[in-house]
């Protein structure tokens, strides 16, 4: 497995509360991925064409903001620290199968009229993409999940 890692930027870098837990995965990243898609023309020209996505989790960082209600010795307002290297905690597994049937028409010598129907997320998996990462009471509270089953009824024409 190919993997960034490395030290990442937060801000003053003289603020040893920046430099805890800044070590970790650089970036978006799967552990895992695994794409397939393929079409298939059937009787009648009917084309029938599919795509599956699979990712492992991306990973995120939980955070705990400290504040001179929390600790009255702070020079600052608030100081944000990060719990964990990034990497360590990740979003679930994604998962998402796409489906597409067409099926073209012929008008004239050079111009023919597809109509088409798809249908996108067809199992309507809702996977967590986002959460709430900061500590207090929304802590891992969803804040986006993969887009709903969608269907698409469409033509294009060509000439």
């Amino acid at each position: 497995m190919n993997t960034n890692k490395g030290g990442l930027s937060r801000g003053d870098l003289n603020d040893p509360n920046n430099l805890y837990n800044q070590q970790g995965q650089v970036g978006d990243q799967s552990k895992y991925s695994f794409k397939a898609s393929g079409s298939y023309i059937g009787p009648w020209a009917l084309t029938f064409s599919g795509a599956f996505l699979y990712n492992n989790g991306y990973p995120y960082q939980s955070t705990y903001s400290v504040t001179r209600s929390v600790y009255p010795g702070l020079t600052r307002a608030s100081q944000t620290v990060y719990l964990t290297e990034r990497g360590v905690e990740r979003f679930p597994n994604v998962a998402m199968l796409d489906l597409r049937i067409s099926r073209p028409i012929k008008l004239a010598a050079s111009s023919r009229l597809t109509p088409q129907f798809e249908v996108f997320n067809i199992a309507n998996s809702s996977a967590i993409t986002a959460y709430t990462v900061a500590v207090g009471s929304k802590y891992l509270y969803p804040s986006q999940i993969l887009g709903p089953r969608m269907v698409r009824f469409g033509f294009y024409f060509e000439f």
